[in-house]
């Protein structure tokens, strides 16, 4: 069974490995990327694009958590871009409420899972319509006694992981456009 890290210096060290890859996929902008969620319009520290893919990201990190934000379409400077989807992982410890979360399997290998929160609280939209339409694996994992279904994004050390993230992304937009 896949095993929830929680451990604050594990984290670290995950996130380093998927800003790693993210920053291999993207290039950085000279701009900051407006972005709009329920907590209300705000700007990122590390905002990226990727032309060959087309997706951007925006990373903040707060005093508990890390929070990445992504889309599709090239971003503008002064323009408010929609999120596809949000990787949230926790500094430390373990939030069944955050929607992103490191996992290590029984190989010792690190994973990037996803709770299926979708929809940013549109009516009709999250993680029933997620689940009832994902092309993603859910998993039994484990952390602090509990079992919960969490949905492998993929597994960092892939040397296709860039392939699987971007996947990723798609699934979720097709999920929540799904009417």
């Amino acid at each position: 069974m896949v095993k929830i890290i929680s451990d604050q210096k594990e984290i670290g060290h995950c996130i380093e490995i998927f800003s790693r890859i993210l920053r291999t996929m993207t290039v950085e902008l000279d701009f900051n990327i407006r972005i709009s969620n329920r907590g209300g319009v705000f700007v990122g520290n590390e905002d990226r694009y990727s032309r060959n893919d087309n997706f951007w990201y925006s990373r903040r990190d707060t005093e508990d958590k890390y929070f990445h934000a992504f889309g599709f379409g090239e971003p503008f400077i002064n323009i408010i871009c929609p999120i596809i989807a949000q990787l949230n992982f926790q500094k430390k410890g373990i939030n069944w409420r955050t929607g992103g979360a490191f996992g290590k399997n029984r190989k010792g290998e690190y994973l990037i899972l996803y709770r299926g929160n979708i929809g940013g609280g549109r009516p009709g939209v999250g993680i029933t319509q997620f689940i009832n339409n994902t092309h993603l694996q859910g998993i039994q994992v484990e952390g602090e006694g509990n079992v919960k279904t969490y949905y492998q994004v993929g597994i960092l050390s892939n040397k296709d992981f860039p392939n699987e993230f971007l996947t990723f992304l798609i699934d979720v937009e097709h999920c929540r456009n799904v009417n």
